[in-house]
């Protein structure tokens, strides 16, 4: 995240992290090099034109967002 802005954060918040990075790699989703800070809850993919964005367990703490991702998913 050196010298990187986010402007702007599309976030997917789900039940089974882990399953969901699975599944979106699968169909073509990339990881990006992207620089973590320590204890992060989410990881950072990229849509196969390059669009980066986070998929976030489901009642994960968001700070840099001020709040949190207790949305249910959309099933």
């Amino acid at each position: 995240m050196d010298g990187y802005v986010i402007r702007s954060c599309h976030a997917l918040s789900v039940r089974e992290q882990a399953a969901e990075v699975t599944r979106l790699l699968a169909l073509g989703a990339t990881r990006p090099d992207w620089t973590y800070p320590p204890d992060s809850d989410f990881v950072v993919l990229a849509d196969p034109d390059g669009h980066r964005f986070c998929v976030v367990q489901v009642g994960a703490v968001l700070p840099w967002l001020g709040g949190s991702a207790d949305v249910p998913p959309v099933t």
